[in-house]
């Protein structure tokens, strides 16, 4: 076989490392070919005695060391309970308010009359819409205060 038809060394470790997943005609190359196998039983003898060595202990504490490097964070801006009352309470507002001119006739109300239902759907509407754009402006600051 000519040395351009070998595979890379790249291959025969993935091969080493990983036989199950391994391609089939790189496998008979490397039992066919004494030079790959050779290479191949190297790697694996390699990788074997990396594989026996101790894991590496520190005599210090690492966490303790690279969190006192750190500086401190600043606590969290939370505006979610600011903001979410007055939107909460508004929507609300805009729900009684109807309820209240339109207590007597409420079921004919919802039943009958289309733009009166709409009256009613409509502040659910903005306030689910209030919502949405609330958090999505969370995000959004929450993700400028993450890139500085």
């Amino acid at each position: 076989m000519k040395q351009a038809q070998h595979p890379d060394d790249a291959s025969i470790q993935e091969y080493v490392t990983n036989k199950n997943g391994y391609n089939s005609r790189l496998a008979v190359h490397i039992q066919q070919c004494a030079i790959c196998r050779e290479k191949a039983a190297a790697y694996q003898l390699i990788i074997s005695a990396i594989q026996e060595q101790p894991a590496h202990t520190f005599d210090f504490n690492v966490q303790e060391l690279v969190m006192s490097q750190l500086p401190p964070s600043a606590p969290p801006v939370t505006t979610k309970k600011f903001l979410l009352l007055p939107v909460l309470l508004g929507a609300a507002v805009a729900l009684i308010i109807p309820v209240y001119f339109f207590h007597t006739s409420l079921q004919q109300s919802l039943t009958g009359d289309v733009y009166l239902s709409l009256y009613f759907l409509i502040p659910v509407a903005l306030a689910i819409l209030a919502l949405h754009i609330l958090e999505t402006y969370k995000k959004h600051q929450k993700q400028l205060t993450n890139i500085q």
